[in-house]
């Protein structure tokens, strides 16, 4: 910094009162459940640290873009499988078995199937992170809204294309959305008559499907600009390390485990257990054995709580207000603006009169209040309301003040993400309970490692700190994405604003793992800071690619089950009798005698006497088997006015063999039944 800066500086801090409040994420719980989703956090980063590819990257912790690639693979396998398919229930099945398992066809087939499976898998681990990481409330909620929308709409589309092969296990599939689609009661004939014998089929409902799975996916590509649209720097594609490791584990898995067709569909058998898989047909079996509106009432419960966790986990009274800028602090240098990760902050017309072309603001409906605009500003122009770096600056120099003998003084500069919810800090000593702090040491917990301003520690050095270390989550794993990023280029003296190249001797900077407290006191143990802390054994050598193979193989045997899983519990094998009625009840007709007065306020040339109402008498229907009476109903009659035909399809599950069927039906609606 100018010599002109730090005495502005200084000069600031002499007039400036204390802030009263205290950081409520040290403090206080901004969200409901916070302990849990902490706890989640850390689990999670754990098994994304630990599953770490060596040389193939790191594909959970890019799940989001790993997510990308998948589904763009997944299109264009599936247009190119156009070639082969032939979009019709009576040559879908026989087209899609010439495929074979070994040919061109049948590779381009399976690489449609993992990939279709691996996105979804990628985008459920993306989604769990994100919920762990909390970032869900705020500004945030458009990211996670559109999120659960695109996963609903991948699975529909999962779900299509195993009706699309139109084996046993598609036609299943079918009659699942069917009955789904009948429990609303809007169609004016039950969807699941379509399915009671293959004449029953309509090639304009098999060729809706198709056109439904083809062009859904455009869908997603809207939905990942609303995704993306509160956030900069994105990061769309995964790294090349992971792009190879992904690709290469999504052809060895389509070699080692063709896609596999069960049999045709056969509207007249009773379909048998098959295979499933996990990501798109888990839920099939559930379909079948609940009441459809059992099924119904559980999905919409659940979309619904995912689609509200934005509101749901908000605490109101304890949300952090948004970064403030001083304008008269402000000197236009727009590094505040291209380092934050969210585009909170832009470019406002100056009150002041300064001779400056304009000042930052800060956008309170986008700021999630992580203080990375805080740390980059050279002149102290934007802080925290809540957290200012004055009020760190007089811990340091209490603390400084404090010691004894001339101790050095060491500063833990300790991201509060990366704590994990594990510590608790007393801020007037700065010691904790919860980690053994080398002597000489005191903490500092900070909202984000991007928060740690390069002016604070010079002055800080000035006040007696002889040493200091921040302590920031992996920059891959950064709650506020770029935190951590940024601030290991500051000390690096590659970001502006950097300390003094005689004082980046005395700060290092430790990445780990949210809530690994024996990292974080290893780093407080350390004698000199380890340039690239964050980098993991095994990334260079033959150890990283032999990491890279057995986490792929891992891989393999992970899809391989998953998409073929053993979920589908033996069927019964005893035969299905299904009874359908389509019947129209007898006319009934009601007309009432108009008034003079309601003929004479009509149209001359409209005018009638009599106001009749047409409805149809309700169709009477008893099924006997064996002389045992199975169902015995009035049947309403269809459409809006009571106009249309009785309708009704009924299942029984009868035992094998020869058996006496009588349906009786009455369409007069008389009483007693005129049979």
């Amino acid at each position: 910094m100018s010599h002109a800066l730090v005495a502005a500086e200084e000069e600031r801090e002499a007039s400036a009162e204390p802030l009263p409040t205290e950081p409520t994420t040290v403090d206080g719980r901004p969200h409901r459940g916070e302990g849990l989703l902490r706890w989640l956090d850390r689990w999670t980063a754990r098994l994304e640290r630990w599953l770490d590819a060596g040389a193939g990257g790191e594909p959970l912790v890019e799940a989001g873009a790993a997510a990308d690639l998948m589904l763009l693979v997944a299109t264009l396998s599936g247009v190119a499988l156009l070639l082969w398919y032939v979009p019709s229930q009576q040559q879908a099945h026989g087209s899609v078995v010439a495929m074979g398992g070994r040919s061109l066809a049948g590779f381009v087939r399976s690489v449609h199937r993992y990939s279709s499976d691996m996105a979804m898998a990628f985008v459920l681990w993306h989604a769990l992170r994100t919920l762990g990481q909390r970032r869900v409330t705020g500004t945030r909620w458009l990211a996670w809204v559109s999120g659960v929308l695109m996963l609903g709409i991948t699975w529909s589309i999962g779900w299509t294309g195993y009706w699309l092969l139109w084996d046993q296990r598609g036609r299943r599939v079918a009659e699942a959305t069917a009955r789904l689609v009948d429990a609303f009661g809007l169609a004016t004939e039950p969807l699941q008559r379509s399915f009671l014998t293959s004449g029953d089929l309509r090639g304009l409902l098999f060729f809706l499907v198709f056109f439904f799975h083809m062009i859904v996916p455009l869908a997603i590509g809207l939905g990942l600009w609303f995704h993306l649209a509160r956030l900069r720097r994105s990061r769309f594609w995964p790294t090349k390390a992971t792009t190879r490791w992904l690709l290469a584990v999504l052809v060895l898995v389509s070699i080692a485990w063709p896609a596999d067709v069960g049999p045709a569909a056969r509207l007249d058998r009773v379909a048998g257990s098959a295979p499933l898989d996990v990501w798109y047909l888990g839920v099939l079996p559930w379909t079948e054995r609940l009441a459809e509106g059992v099924f119904l009432a559980a999905a919409a419960a659940a979309g619904g709580a995912l689609l509200s966790f934005p509101w749901l986990l908000r605490k109101r009274r304890v949300e952090q207000p948004a970064a403030q800028v001083e304008e008269s602090r402000c000197f236009a240098c727009e590094t505040c603006i291209e380092d934050c990760p969210y585009g909170a902050i832009e470019q406002a017309e100056r009150t002041d009169g300064r001779d400056f072309p304009w000042a930052a603001r800060v956008d309170p409906s986008r700021c999630v209040a992580c203080g990375i605009c805080v740390g980059s500003c050279s002149s102290g122009g934007v802080e925290l309301p809540w957290w200012s770096q004055q009020r760190a600056l007089e811990r340091i120099s209490q603390w400084a003040e404090a010691q004894e003998d001339g101790a050095p003084l060491r500063v833990a500069f300790l991201c509060d993400e990366a704590l994990g919810g594990r510590v608790q800090v007393d801020l007037e000593t700065g010691c904790s309970e919860q980690l053994e702090v080398p002597e000489g040491w005191r903490l500092l917990p900070v909202p984000c490692a991007g928060w740690v301003r390069a002016g604070l520690l010079s002055r800080a050095f000035s006040r007696g700190m002889t040493r200091a270390l921040v302590v920031s989550c992996h920059e891959a794993q950064c709650r506020f994405r770029e935190g951590a990023h940024w601030e290991a280029l500051r000390l690096g003296g590659e970001r502006k604003p950097w300390p003094k190249r005689s004082q980046r001797e005395r700060i290092a900077q430790a990445h780990v793992t949210p809530g690994d407290l024996g990292a974080i006191g290893a780093a407080l143990g350390a004698e000199e800071a380890r340039a690239g802390a964050d980098e993991q054994p095994g990334r260079r050598g033959p150890g990283a690619w032999l990491r890279a193979g057995l986490l792929g193989v891992a891989a393999l045997g992970f899809f391989g089950l998953t998409g073929a899983a053993p979920l589908d519990p033996p069927r019964s094998e005893r035969p299905e009798l299904v009874v359908t009625v389509r019947l129209a009840g007898e006319l009934r007709q009601r007309c009432r005698q108009l008034s003079p007065e309601e003929i004479a306020a009509q149209p001359p040339h409209m005018r009638r006497t009599q106001e009749c109402s047409r409805g149809r008498a309700p169709v009477r229907l008893r099924v006997v088997l064996d002389g045992r009476t199975l169902r015995d109903e009035a049947l309403a009659p269809a459409g809006l006015w009571g106009d249309g035909p009785s309708m009704a399809l009924l299942r029984f599950r009868p035992r094998a063999g020869e058996h006496r069927l009588q349906v009786w039906l009455d369409p007069t609606g008389a009483s007693p039944p005129a049979w």
